[in-house]
């Protein structure tokens, strides 16, 4: 039919043949209202499957042994996942298309503005797929907090640099113009008769209208879709193909909007007066006693039976410098000696944990001896803003000057901000490092780092002070100078890779090299922790070994203080700042949540770990993984490897009991935040020390 015209209706109205005409005239002119719709979800579903089979032909080799009876039920499940999407795209044209009265939907100017908004509504899917294939490929996850996390300057320089951005921005429009004139075409091959019952078509809109909330809830349950039904097996890439980008970064969305608040439903979280006991239990020590804090427990107060000595402190935040390359952890051939000689002359963390997975992190973990919480970074989180317990405000209360130094801009991840907040006195970043070194695009390259470092303690002339150094080279896209080591040839990706760690190790290398000639050497303990580890089985849910992280604290100078010993507990980096204190000395009141690792038997070192909704708990031997809304997988687990231990009865006890640990101190250190009680009893910082004498 190729264009409009009228219905005789040969019956009287009233007579069963009539209503049975106009019936049939109606449902026919129903389906010419249907007919987008129908077209619109049917592109959408076989869009969101195409690319998700190309990133499944991507990882074959990852996903090989998983079975095909797995991978079909990816593309089952991912049905629940991908209808969500649809039916917020849909939900307008439903009410536009089967409530418009008959006069509006037959104007072309309707006609346009639906064409136009389905053509702009798969221009955007075409985009964020694109856009969520080149995430997942690079971190083996859907889109997440972190898409919504990382709009900065430099990391828009990184793509560009990266990946072809032009290309893809001058598409876009053609391809929005392309499809518009092939939806116009295919869309309206003819409108159909006119309708003789708005009943009918009522009805319909109704109908189709709930169905579309149905599949924006993600079903009947009497809670909306989960990201836990993803989770059916023990690989994470066919887990997370199940999911749905545009699901996964509104999750993210509502994530951040709510503080995390949304998480309560995730997992099965004991009372909070169970998990407050059990995490006590967990954390307190023969040398800690209760400070009866309100709304606190974890406020105590720990007595070293040792004098207080001002050492001067540096924390090294080593930016990804972990997994194969770094020889301290136990891997050949070794491209990382400098570290490796560190870690053999001072007192080396064996089976350290990074608390997540980002930079922000560590920062977190290492400085305020609180866990991921996952999400949006505790840095960039209001509530956390000058109400959080950190390091740099326990030494600055003893009259340390504090300071940050950072090779980018202090203002990513609002990390200047939160630790100005929290206590350091003077933020310096790649403002004040013009003339010490090469840039690129993160930032100053370790050797201007380390030089503004050196000159900066140098000038303190005896005053205590409390350094945190957080190095950027050896991360993507791996920019480097040359002449300054030995680099491997070639230009692919793991060359560039592998040069990055060897230029940071001989960064770190020359930093001693002028630091141990100084007069701050002597009077001064060095910590250096990576930052967070890198994956090494993309297969794992979440990777335990790929968590471990080298950390020594060094001090040649200061044998008696700090021995040269190998630590084979596991420990996390929120046990680095008690530990530091204990080794210092005296008497302090803190509510971390780690503990001086040295003083922890081998077998009882715990390590909480989270990436994305995914939890874990490590132990001596053990690892227990929980996603979201699944039952946790029980895991046997060493510095190197991770098995996974047969679900029966004869390990029941054993995950019951690791689970109630991990979900008890995980929703312990979320109330702290929430009620903003992770820090001082009375709330304030000590008073701003003065400049550094000269």
């Amino acid at each position: 039919m190729t264009g409009i015209r009228s219905v005789k209706i040969g019956k009287a109205v009233g007579t069963s043949g009539g209503w049975s005409r106009r019936a049939s005239v109606t449902i026919r002119a129903l389906g010419g209202r249907m007919r987008p719709l129908v077209m619109t979800a049917g592109i959408l579903l076989l869009l969101f499957n195409l690319f998700r089979g190309i990133l499944l032909l991507y990882h074959v080799a990852v996903v090989r042994g998983v079975g095909p009876g797995a991978v079909v039920r990816c593309f089952w499940i991912a049905l629940w996942y991908d209808a969500v999407p649809v039916g917020y795209i849909l939900l307008p044209m439903v009410v536009a298309m089967l409530l418009a009265p008959e006069k509006i939907f037959r104007r072309k100017w309707f006609r346009r503005i639906v064409t136009a908004y389905a053509a702009v509504a798969l221009t955007v899917v075409i985009a964020v797929e694109v856009i969520g294939t080149g995430f997942f490929i690079q971190f083996n996850q859907r889109l997440n907090w972190m898409a919504l996390g990382y709009i900065y300057l430099e990391t828009a320089k990184h793509l560009l640099y990266s990946y072809p951005i032009w290309a893809f921005v001058l598409i876009t429009p053609v391809l929005l113009i392309g499809i518009y004139r092939i939806w116009s075409k295919y869309f309206w091959p003819g409108i159909g008769p006119r309708e003789s019952s708005p009943w009918l078509r009522l009805t319909a809109g109704v109908l189709t209208t709930g169905l579309c909330i149905l599949a924006c809830r993600g079903g009947l349950a009497s809670h909306p879709l989960r990201p836990g039904k993803a989770y059916y097996s023990t690989n994470l890439i066919v887990d997370q193909l199940a999911l749905n980008n545009f699901f996964t970064i509104g999750r993210a969305a509502i994530s951040n909007l709510t503080d995390n608040r949304t998480e309560k439903g995730l997992y099965p979280f004991p009372d909070y007066s169970t998990a407050e006991a059990v995490t006590m239990d967990l954390l307190y020590q023969d040398t800690d006693e209760p400070a009866g804090t309100k709304g606190n427990p974890l406020w105590r107060r720990t007595q070293t039976h040792r004098a207080q000595n001002d050492y001067n402190v540096v924390i090294i935040l080593m930016e990804g410098m972990s997994s194969f390359p770094v020889g301290a952890l136990g891997y050949s051939p070794s491209h990382t000696p400098v570290l490796d000689e560190i870690c053999n002359n001072g007192l080396f963390f064996e089976r350290m944990y990074a608390v997540g997975a980002r930079t922000s992190r560590a920062i977190v973990g290492t400085l305020c001896g609180h866990p991921d919480m996952g999400g949006i970074s505790v840095l960039q989180r209001k509530k956390a803003l000058g109400k959080f317990l950190t390091l740099p405000g326990i030494f600055r209360r003893r009259g340390y000057y504090t300071m940050f130094i950072y090779g980018g801009k202090p203002k990513f991840d609002n990390m200047g901000q939160f630790l100005q907040a929290g206590g350091t006195c003077e933020v310096i970043g790649k403002a004040e490092m013009k003339n010490y070194g090469p840039a690129y695009i993160w930032g100053a390259a370790d050797e201007a780092v380390f030089r503004k470092a050196h000159e900066k303690f140098e000038s303190m002339n005896g005053q205590p002070f409390f350094a945190t150094i957080l190095t950027i080279s050896n991360h993507e896209p791996y920019q480097v100078p040359s002449g300054r080591v030995e680099l491997l040839g070639g230009d692919s990706e793991e060359v560039k890779y592998i040069n990055a760690y060897r230029y940071a190790d001989w960064a770190l290398g020359e930093f001693f090299r002028y630091a141990s000639s100084s007069s701050y050497f002597e009077r001064t303990i060095f910590v250096l922790v990576a930052d967070h580890g890198r994956k090494l089985n993309r297969r794992r849910i979440l990777d335990v070994p790929g968590y471990r992280v080298p950390c020594v604290i060094y001090a040649p100078s200061l044998p008696d203080v700090v021995p040269v010993y190998t630590v084979k507990t596991v420990a996390s980096q929120t046990d680095i700042a008690p530990t530091l204190l204990a080794l210092l000395g005296g008497r302090y009141e803190h509510c971390f949540m780690g503990r001086n690792i040295l003083r922890v038997p081998q077998g009882d070192g715990f390590a909480l770990l989270h990436e994305d909704d995914r939890l874990g708990f490590v132990t001596h031997d053990r690892a227990l993984i929980m996603p979201p809304n699944q039952k946790a997988i029980l895991f046997r687990t060493d510095a190197f490897s991770m098995e996974a231990i047969q679900q029966d009865e004869t390990y029941s006890q054993e995950i019951e009991l690791l689970q109630r640990r991990m979900l008890s101190f995980y929703l312990v250190a979320r109330r702290l935040y929430q009620t903003g009680r992770y820090n001082r009893p009375d709330g304030r910082l000590a008073a701003r020390p003065g400049r550094p004498r000269r």
